[in-house]
């Protein structure tokens, strides 16, 4: 059986959407489709502020979604939803993606580097959108050379088998942005692919990895 999903609600005073987040929240509550809404004043609280990074309210948790700002009764429900189905925080950073905030996925995978590995469950979803593959790519960019890389080299080979040479195409460049020796036989192998766009690719990606 699934854990109970709850929520917390930061606000403050002065806040112009608090009271109706406070409201929308309260409601999936007695709906029954949140468990419990904690509540928390940051006048009375301000330590929270500091912990969770927050610089502004009304900011709010909904099981893996966590954001800042006034969001419709619809788009909460939506939140809900993602929570109750499979891999929802690879959902979320594809929301995240899709909404123009790749920055707030950046901090998370930072933060806590397996969220990696939640992130490229999305290239092997069917119905990826195209803005979640460019944010994908500029996460890894962003991460060019850094060893939590590493974590998501099983994903990278299995994105190298992939039957679209497009997908080829990419893993090998990923691959590349690891700067990481184990990344050279997978590389390796794909330097040998028999789609030309791949083999090049390989090939380059190959010189930014250290002398074997």
């Amino acid at each position: 059986m699934a854990e109970p999903l709850t929520a917390t609600l930061l606000i403050a005073p002065g806040c112009p959407h608090c009271e109706a987040m406070s409201r929308l929240l309260l409601e999936r509550v007695k709906q029954g489709r949140l468990a419990t809404l904690e509540i928390h004043n940051l006048q009375q609280r301000p330590e929270l502020a500091q912990q969770l990074g927050i610089r502004s309210v009304p900011w709010f948790r909904i099981g893996v979604v966590e954001l800042v700002g006034d969001y419709s009764g619809e788009e909460l429900d939506g939140f809900i939803q993602l929570n109750q189905q499979p891999d929802p925080l690879s959902r979320f950073y594809g929301w995240l993606f899709r909404n123009g905030q790749k920055d707030e996925v950046l901090r998370r995978v930072r933060a806590a580097p397996e969220n990696l590995r939640e992130m490229m469950k999305l290239v092997f979803v069917e119905k990826t959108k195209f803005v979640e593959r460019i944010g994908i790519g500029a996460i890894i960019e962003e991460l060019e050379g850094e060893p939590m890389l590493e974590i998501i080299l099983p994903d990278l080979e299995r994105m190298a088998a992939m039957p679209d040479h497009k997908d080829r195409v990419d893993a090998a460049y990923y691959l590349g942005l690891t700067h990481s020796p184990k990344a050279r036989p997978v590389l390796e192998k794909l330097a040998r692919d028999e789609h030309a766009e791949v083999r090049q690719e390989a090939e380059e990606a190959l010189e930014l990895l250290p002398a074997a």
